[in-house]
C-alpha cells in the first residue's frame, strides 16, 4: 500500500459513502432538522418506518426523503372578533 506525503492512502482506497437527496419540495435546512429530529426519536427506540441496514441518522435520512414522516404546519390562529 502507498502512502502520499499527507499520510493518506490513495483515493481508490477510501470507503464510499452513499448520500441521501432531500426531497424537491424540502429546502437543505428543514431536511436537516427533520433528519435530526427523527433520528433522536429513533435512539430512543421509536419503530423505523423503512427497513435498512444503516445506523440511525442515515435511516431518518432515508425515512424523510421517501416521505416516510414529515412536519406538522403550526395551526393558524383563529382570529377573534
Amino acid at each position: 500500500m502507498q502512502v502520499n506525503r499527507a499520510g493518506l492512502s490513495p483515493p481508490s482506497q477510501f470507503k464510499r459513502y452513499t448520500m441521501v437527496q432531500r426531497p424537491v419540495h424540502m429546502n437543505a435546512f428543514e431536511f436537516v432538522v427533520l433528519s435530526s429530529l427523527r433520528a433522536a426519536q429513533l435512539m430512543r427506540g421509536c419503530t423505523p418506518r423503512v427497513h435498512s441496514t444503516q445506523k440511525m441518522i442515515m435511516t431518518a435520512q432515508l425515512e424523510v426523503a421517501a416521505g416516510k414522516v414529515g412536519m406538522l404546519a403550526p395551526a393558524l390562529p383563529v382570529p377573534v372578533l
